[in-house]
């Protein structure tokens, strides 16, 4: 351009051209970006499998311990129940009231009335 032509037109030398005309991308850059991003996803999903594989396993030896634990429970609280039981037993008036044979026969017994003895 001639000097009188940026005089008459200087729009056109303010004027930048778009990007798309500034910047010439081959086709191996086009791959090589292509491919990085694809290896970038790949590592992504790669971490997070991980992650929830972890994840995965904590949570079956959580709930594994949550099983022990609650068949602890039921063991305690079986034998905490067979104790109330057994002091509740002790203080039933009808039990207090039972004495020991003295001949050792078998005896069934109704209300102090024998209904039936076993000789041996």
């Amino acid at each position: 351009m001639s000097t009188s032509a940026l005089l008459l037109h200087p729009q056109r030398m303010l004027r930048r051209r778009p990007l798309s005309e500034r910047v010439e991308v081959g086709i191996t850059t086009v791959l090589v970006v292509i491919g990085l991003v694809l290896a970038g996803i790949s590592l992504l999903y790669l971490f997070y499998a991980n992650e929830k594989a972890t994840q995965d396993y904590h949570l079956r030896i959580l709930q594994e311990k949550h099983a022990e634990l609650v068949r602890a429970n039921e063991v305690v609280a079986m034998l905490l129940s067979q104790r109330e039981a057994l002091v509740a037993l002790e203080g039933n008036p009808k039990i207090q009231k039972m004495r020991d044979v003295k001949n050792k026969e078998l005896l069934f017994i109704r209300d102090d009335i024998v209904v039936a003895r076993t000789n041996k």
